[in-house]
């Protein structure tokens, strides 16, 4: 049951990444009624999963997750190069 509401906090901590300018762990831990150490645990996995995505250059949404001092909150910086298809892939098109 733990491992579903970790599931659950993760999940909404991408989405809101993905879709939102700023996410303070203050009202994560509201919505879920649980510490701000346990959301700021769930944001460590989350940088540690898409520092890893990143490092391996694998096809994801993911981008670095920063802490913001001047907002006061955590913000993911979305990679400028994210495409379906990369500089290989295209040169492999054009040359069919």
């Amino acid at each position: 049951m733990a491992d579903n509401k970790k599931a659950e906090r993760i999940l909404y901590l991408f989405e809101r990444f993905m879709t939102e300018d700023v996410v303070k762990k203050a009202d994560v831990a509201a919505f879920f009624q649980t510490s701000e150490r346990t959301i700021q645990r769930d944001i460590e996995d989350l940088k540690s999963y898409c520092s890893e995505q990143l490092i391996n250059d694998r096809s994801t949404h993911c981008g670095e997750i920063e802490y913001d001092r001047r907002k006061k909150g955590y913000q993911m910086l979305l990679r400028r190069d994210q495409s379906w298809l990369k500089k290989e892939d295209i040169l492999g098109i054009v040359r069919v």
